[in-house]
């Protein structure tokens, strides 16, 4: 679904380009992997405009299946042409929240969490990580890149009313 908000301009760098979280910014919600029947996202993310520029990115996602364990995170982000870029903070994810079944989780079990989290991004600490945006069917296709290089896997989204009833929920 092309939300006709994307083809709304902003100016960045003296060029005309579109911003690629324009549905964010009335209103909508990223949901990434949708599953549409059960409406759930691996994630969601809204971003917010913050005085003096940039956008603060908070995305709830799931980290794992068994037991179900969802990690709220909140970044600030930038636009960048096409693609959402923010300079990975192991701090960030050090300001994790967990929770389970709607519940935080207790303080053993989100110290776990937390460490496993921030090992894994450990690699990343000070690179610069950009999320680019592309239409794909009805849907869009987000590729990731660390400092400029090859782009990961793809990942898809669509953008998603809050009053949707999308949740976050393992695939």
């Amino acid at each position: 679904m092309i939300d006709t908000l994307f083809a709304l301009a902003m100016l960045l760098g003296g060029q005309e380009e579109p911003n690629p979280i324009a549905p964010a910014l009335a209103g909508k919600l990223q949901c990434v992997s949708p599953n549409r029947e059960r409406r759930t996202c691996s994630s969601l993310t809204t971003f917010t405009a913050q005085p003096g520029g940039g956008y603060l990115a908070a995305m709830t996602q799931a980290i794992s299946s068994e037991p179900p364990i969802l990690m709220e995170t909140r970044i600030v982000a930038t636009i960048e042409g096409d693609a959402v870029c923010t300079t990975v903070r192991l701090a960030d994810f050090a300001a994790a929240r967990f929770t389970s079944g709607g519940k935080p989780l207790d303080a053993r079990t989100a110290k776990a969490a937390g460490d496993h989290v921030r090992k894994a991004m450990r690699q990343y600490e000070g690179k610069r990580a950009c999320s680019h945006f592309a239409p794909d069917g009805d849907m869009f296709s987000v590729r990731a890149t660390v400092d400029g290089g090859a782009p990961g896997p793809v990942s898809r989204f669509i953008w998603v009313d809050p009053g949707e009833g999308y949740t976050v929920a393992p695939n």
